[in-house]
């Protein structure tokens, strides 16, 4: 009778070979532990400052409230171009108009062009973060930590505030990544760029060149 034998596997945790599979993945793990930490982070920041604008006594003025004018007549007559400029003429399109009339159609307030606002910054700051990503890891943390750093920096009135030359400010973030993805020949760039490229240039003309 031949008794059963049980055989050793060939490599063992504590086989050199075996390391360096070990450590990748535990470092893949950290890796999009943090990455996670950081997107609950965002989500919870720009929350927390939708509800604080949400709430806020703002009223527009000027050129503000000539925007919630314009908010408030897409639902009956949609405008076909942007906000007037003072110059005589108006911006090339009506995007940022038609898209702060979600928000402004739910909360039925003048308050809600802020969190419209807020809204498209944290769309401008995911989208460049995971766009950035698909390039490279240590790209992604680099404009996200960019992005936030420049919605940190800037007065609560200016990141928040609905006029159109403000929008640039974090919405450039993912034309820049886009940009540099098209320069690297990579096919999701051109899209991405004329997407966004197109809310910025529909909001202010300057952004053109």
């Amino acid at each position: 009778m031949v008794e059963a034998t049980t055989r050793e596997p060939d490599v063992l945790p504590t086989d050199p070979g075996f390391a360096p599979a070990t450590t990748s993945h535990r470092a893949r793990i950290r890796s999009v532990t943090a990455e996670r930490s950081a997107l609950a982070c965002v989500l919870v920041t720009f929350a927390v400052a939708m509800v604080a604008a949400y709430r806020s006594r703002w009223i527009p003025l000027g050129d503000e409230a000539l925007f919630e004018l314009l908010v408030r007549d897409v639902a009956s007559h949609p405008p076909l171009v942007g906000v007037y400029s003072r110059f005589g003429w108006s911006h090339p399109g009506p995007l940022q108009i038609w898209l702060t009339a979600v928000p402004y159609a739910v909360l039925r307030t003048s308050t809600a062009l802020l969190v419209g606002t807020l809204t498209g910054h944290l769309v401008a700051v995911l989208a460049a973060w995971g766009l950035a990503r698909r390039i490279d890891r240590a790209a992604g943390w680099t404009v996200l930590i960019a992005l936030l750093a420049v919605v940190a920096t800037v007065p609560a009135d200016i990141a928040r505030s609905p006029w159109n030359p403000f929008v640039a400010l974090v919405a450039a973030g993912p034309v820049v990544v886009c940009a540099f993805a098209v320069a690297e020949r990579l096919t999701w760039g051109s899209i991405g760029l004329v997407a966004f490229g197109s809310v910025l240039i529909q909001s202010h003309v300057v952004t053109l060149p």
